[in-house]
């Protein structure tokens, strides 16, 4: 049997008897038997380690309730420096690449990547990769696949766009995937546009975010009233209650591959500079 708390207590106190504020040394040391062994006082109990499997299991359930979002008064707002119509208006000459990821995230969906050119947003095909996310396989081996996939789409698509370089000055003699891709070009006035866009790495692939976006939408609904609120507060403008939406979809789980996290998808850097990081 192990010693009482009494006893255990009363040995403390002799070892401390030299000063009531802080311990003398001791010429030797008593090492107490544990009443149990420390294998055991060290092991999770099988309920709690259960638990912490789960938590770390659960994903972002969907909302039981899809709640309508009632459009902001963005109109009224008091904001500093925010000017109705004209504080989140598009750029000049971005108004290409906004259309493209409005189509990213309300057209195409996360079983379709789409095989564009970076510097022009133009779309050349999608890609269908449905068939190998069914597949039983690892995560791992799916995106091998997926890549092999994309890579050859790139490949064929850098070669068209280099035979519609030799060929454009007789499109009569363009295939049809040829004259697909000449087309798109129409408007362009670049000698060698076709020759620079299959050249780097401007041939891109972007998976599609319809389903993810659908989904933010009904998360959205956990959040934007407060959200909007704090923002009216704090005279910042209601919009960027919006971020979420192309940020994380309002998913409280997102990570990205380089770190940044949670709804708004701040690095760690940043956070540090700005927000209370909570360790864990």
């Amino acid at each position: 049997m192990g010693y009482s708390k009494f006893r255990i207590a009363f040995l403390f106190f002799l070892l401390l008897w030299g000063s009531p504020f802080r311990p003398v040394k001791a010429s030797a040391f008593l090492v107490l038997p544990l009443p149990y062994p420390i294998a055991y006082l060290e092991k999770i109990p099988s309920v709690e380690e259960e638990e912490i499997k789960q938590e770390a299991a659960v994903e972002e359930a969907p909302a039981t309730e899809f709640r309508p979002l009632v459009p902001a008064d963005f109109e009224s707002q008091k904001a500093i420096g925010y000017t109705y119509g004209e504080t989140f208006k598009v750029p000049l000459g971005l108004e290409r690449q906004v259309d493209f990821w409005k189509l990213i995230y309300h057209r195409y969906s996360n079983q379709q990547y789409v095989i564009h050119d970076l510097d022009t947003m133009i779309i050349y095909r999608t890609v269908t990769i449905r068939d190998i996310d069914r597949q039983s396989i690892s995560y791992r081996q799916k995106r091998r696949l997926i890549n092999n996939r994309l890579k050859a789409h790139k490949r064929h698509v850098r070669a068209l766009l280099r035979s519609v370089h030799e060929k454009r000055r007789h499109p009569e003699k363009l295939t049809p995937a040829e004259k697909k891709i000449y087309d798109l070009f129409i408007g362009w006035e670049d000698s060698q546009k076709f020759l620079r866009a299959s050249r780097g790495s401007r041939i891109r692939a972007q998976l599609g975010q319809k389903e993810n976006f659908k989904q933010g939408i009904i998360w959205a609904g956990r959040y934007l009233d407060r959200m909007e609120n704090i923002f009216k507060d704090e005279d910042l403008p209601m919009e960027l209650t919006r971020l979420p939406f192309v940020e994380s979809s309002f998913n409280l789980r997102a990570r990205s591959k380089v770190g940044a996290s949670g709804i708004w998808q701040f690095m760690r850097s940043t956070g540090i500079r700005f927000l209370q990081i909570l360790m864990q």
